[in-house]
């Protein structure tokens, strides 16, 4: 019988032999310098979620301050709208720091017609906002919408429903319109204002109270005054108020008797000289 030997010679690579000799020879050996950069960006990545995804800086509080009676509902469902919105795709803006400031600056000019419109950001959860414009002489309501109005009859921008206003110094008109107008939109025009200040300063008008004016449309001429007995003056703006205001007092003392008076639906002093009225 042959016997055969098999016999393995050592290999003369150095470490063949031994695997787990070859394994840790395999392994450079680690940077500090890598070290450190890694944990330089864990520490960026940590304070990047820090600072946009807790709510260490959520916008909690906003303080308003205007010359302006603006609507506050509108102002809220405008910062409502946009804290929902993303920047720079990834942060929510009702982070303080991602909130856009100028996009709501320009959202306020646009909307109120506001000449500034300031926004500071306070730290760590309130944001103030500042707007200022021209001075509102007149309340435009519309549809059961109020606007203001400035001196030119030109709307400045919508208030909200519980308005309290001196009637004299800023009186409210009644459109019996259905559009509704945009800011910026002239609705009086400058002899209609005039004519009305005009009236407001008047001691006879004012002795009967008056309460409000209404308008048939946007531009018109034909102003009609509502005084606290329930009746109405129909005026002609582009006429002469004295002459009216005239006629006025003459069909009141001289025609129509205290008794009756409570009876008007209203007198129309539109046609010059002559001068109609109807009893209810």
């Amino acid at each position: 019988m042959t016997r055969h030997l098999l016999r393995f010679a050592k290999s003369a690579r150095k470490g063949l032999g031994n695997p787990f000799q070859a394994r840790i020879s395999a392994i450079a050996p680690v940077s500090i310098s890598a070290v450190i950069i890694a944990v330089l960006i864990l520490l960026l990545l940590a304070f990047f979620y820090w600072l946009f995804f807790t709510p260490t800086f959520a916008i909690e509080r906003i303080n308003i301050r205007t010359n302006q009676i603006l609507s506050h509902k509108t102002i809220a469902e405008i910062i409502k709208k946009q804290v929902g919105e993303r920047r720079w795709r990834f942060a929510r803006q009702d982070n303080l720091f991602a909130f856009n400031v100028k996009k709501l600056q320009d959202e306020l000019r646009n909307e109120f017609n506001a000449e500034r419109a300031y926004i500071k950001k306070d730290r760590p959860h309130d944001l103030a906002i500042i707007i200022s414009g021209k001075p509102w002489l007149a309340i435009w309501s519309a549809r059961g919408n109020y606007y203001s109005l400035d001196e030119q009859g030109a709307v400045l921008g919508q208030l909200d429903g519980d308005i309290k206003a001196d009637f004299y110094s800023k009186p409210i008109i009644y459109s019996q319109d259905y559009s509704l107008p945009m800011v910026r939109d002239r609705v009086l025009n400058n002899a209609t204002f005039a004519f009305m200040n005009q009236l407001l300063q008047n001691a006879y008008i004012r002795s009967l109270q008056p309460q409000f004016f209404i308008v048939d449309r946007a531009e018109s001429n034909n102003l009609n005054l509502k005084v606290q007995d329930g009746w109405k003056i129909n005026f002609d703006t582009a006429g002469d108020l004295v002459q009216q205001v005239h006629s006025l007092s003459l069909l009141l003392h001289n025609s129509i008797s205290p008794d009756k008076q409570k009876q008007l639906e209203y007198i129309d002093l539109r046609f010059g000289q002559q001068v109609y009225y109807k009893l209810r």
